[in-house]
């Protein structure tokens, strides 16, 4: 048996806001709310070979 894995309309706006964190610099260079949202198996695809790990996306600094 299948579980439905749909996503409410509230859920969607809580994963939009929380993408959203990633880009706004407030935010983005908080390593504590970073470590908080982004989790242990975060992977994010930039192009063609480039995926940056969560150990890589929380190393950005500020100045880079």
């Amino acid at each position: 048996m299948s579980e439905s894995h749909e996503l409410t309309p509230e859920d969607s706006k809580h994963l939009e806001r929380l993408e959203e964190e990633l880009w706004r610099e407030e935010t983005r260079f908080d390593s504590r709310r970073m470590e908080a949202v982004i989790g242990s198996g975060f992977l994010r695809v930039w192009s063609i070979s480039r995926v940056y790990r969560r150990d890589d996306t929380l190393a950005v600094s500020r100045e880079t």
